[in-house]
């Protein structure tokens, strides 16, 4: 009997060794008991988790102050770009008194309850940087509350944004009634100098008048009493003795 070589050693060893197959296929029961297992847990897990549904509604903003009715250099003492405004918009979906608004409005509208702690959990707010986009989206356990979320974001956005505008503009009415105020103030106290000034002009002509009066009573006087002198012979006699 030939001595066993090494390289016969290694095969003998590998053929002895059992594979992932036969291992497999040797504890074959305990592999399908522990696919059962997860089976059976998936079963459950999706009896217990509901399945969720997202509906997203998409808006677009805009920032008034680009609008015509503001100049060009007050929206650029602004400093602000599309895209900041953009984010703004964002932050403001993404806050509570939007949750707030939201919450309301399934409840008036559709009869349905969803407090505005769900929807700042369960609404997602995305933007992209090329364009004044904004997806609004709301995840539920059926497909109309998760659109009556997603819509109930939107119109409360819509609805803090017009109050916060109303507010802007009824400040800014505001402020351009205290400027006309001031501006009347200004202009009757101009209206009060002008009509000093007239009344001073008036005084003055009034004397340039009268003075112009007296000189032209002095000149008649005057070319009066040259004619008396003439016609007094007395007043020749005098001047041949001078």
């Amino acid at each position: 009997m030939e001595p066993l070589r090494p390289r016969d050693i290694d095969d003998i060893a590998a053929l002895e060794q059992p594979s992932i197959i036969a291992a497999m296929w040797r504890y074959r029961w305990l592999v399908l008991l522990v696919v059962a297992i997860f089976i059976a847990l998936g079963v459950v897990f999706q009896a217990v988790v509901p399945a969720g549904f997202q509906a997203t509604a998409e808006i677009v903003v805009e920032d008034p102050r680009t609008s015509g009715l503001f100049s060009p250099s007050e929206v650029q003492r602004t400093n602000s770009t599309p895209q900041r405004y953009v984010a703004d918009q964002v932050e403001i979906l993404r806050g509570s008194q939007v949750a707030g608004a939201a919450s309301e409005y399934p409840r008036d509208v559709e009869s349905v309850e969803i407090s505005s702690d769900e929807f700042l959990a369960k609404a997602s707010i995305s933007s992209s940087r090329d364009s004044n986009q904004i997806k609004v989206s709301f995840t539920a356990d059926t497909a109309d509350r998760a659109r009556i979320g997603a819509n109930s974001m939107v119109e409360a956005y819509r609805s803090v944004r017009t109050d916060e505008l109303r507010a802007t503009a009824n400040a800014a009415v505001q402020q351009i009634g205290l400027e006309e105020d001031n501006l009347n103030v200004t202009l009757d106290e101009l209206r009060l100098e002008i009509a000093n000034i007239q009344a001073s002009n008036e005084v003055q002509t009034a004397l340039d008048e009268e003075f112009n009066d007296d000189l032209a009573t002095f000149d008649r006087l005057q070319g009066r009493l040259n004619e008396l002198n003439a016609e007094d012979p007395l007043s020749e006699e005098a001047t041949a003795v001078r």
